[in-house]
């Protein structure tokens, strides 16, 4: 499925605290302000999201409901709709004997997040995600509930992106929500001011498509009487 950017594009995400500086409204070059539920089966959403460069910072909320597999895998979302990448990777039991997160290039085990992992990101509650991709210093860094969980090798973002999986399966199983990709490095102070907003209701991809065409139909209205 398709998905553009939606009308919401540039707003911000979350409360501003303590005076810090927010993102620029320029900076965003995607963003869905909706929550989609995926069952793991075959609900993934794809689309080209206007990248340019090699820096770019991804920040969402997501919860996981699957119950623990030593054999577990399952994709956040995918900058390059399948392989090589790179994509934000859940990898339980297999690399180590606990639930581990990875900046992966379709490399097994390779480029793991350093750092102690989250222990509950299987709560089923929904937690924030911010990955951090800065070709200026070639780092790659994941905050977890606004908080640094480490670094991973930086391997440069590409402009196809997935949500909920990749082009051919490691479907998430849970909810993901405010997807908002930044064409900036963004701050830990300012990833702590966008993981306060609380998710919305759910909505199926089917209740998207059908938004997106009326949404079409009428920016294609505005645009006839604009030159009218």
């Amino acid at each position: 499925m398709q998905i553009d950017r939606p009308a919401a594009i540039g707003a911000i995400i979350g409360t501003l605290l303590g005076g810090v500086a927010a993102p620029a409204k320029s900076a965003i070059i995607y963003q869905n302000l909706s929550t989609f539920v995926f069952t793991g089966s075959n609900d993934v959403i794809v689309g080209g999201y206007g990248l340019t460069g090699t820096t770019a910072t991804y920040v969402m909320q997501a919860s996981a409901s699957w119950t623990g597999t030593p054999s577990l895998t399952r994709m956040l979302f995918n900058t390059g709709g399948g392989s090589p990448g790179p994509n934000l990777f859940l990898v339980q039991g297999i690399c180590t004997g606990a639930a581990t997160l990875y900046w992966n290039i379709y490399d097994s085990c390779g480029s793991p997040f350093s750092g102690v992992q989250p222990t509950n990101m299987n709560d089923g509650a929904m937690h924030s995600y911010a990955v951090v991709v800065d070709g200026g210093t070639a780092t790659t860094k994941l905050y977890y509930d606004s908080a640094l969980v480490g670094s991973a090798t930086y391997h440069a973002p590409a402009n196809n992106l997935t949500i909920g999986g990749d082009a051919g399966g490691f479907r998430w199983v849970g909810s993901i929500a405010n997807f908002t990709v930044y064409n900036t490095a963004l701050t830990g102070s300012q990833i702590a001011t966008l993981s306060t907003t609380a998710a919305p209701e759910p909505a199926s991809l089917a209740v998207l498509a059908t938004a997106l065409l009326g949404l079409g139909w009428l920016r294609r209205k505005v645009q006839a009487a604009a030159t009218a």
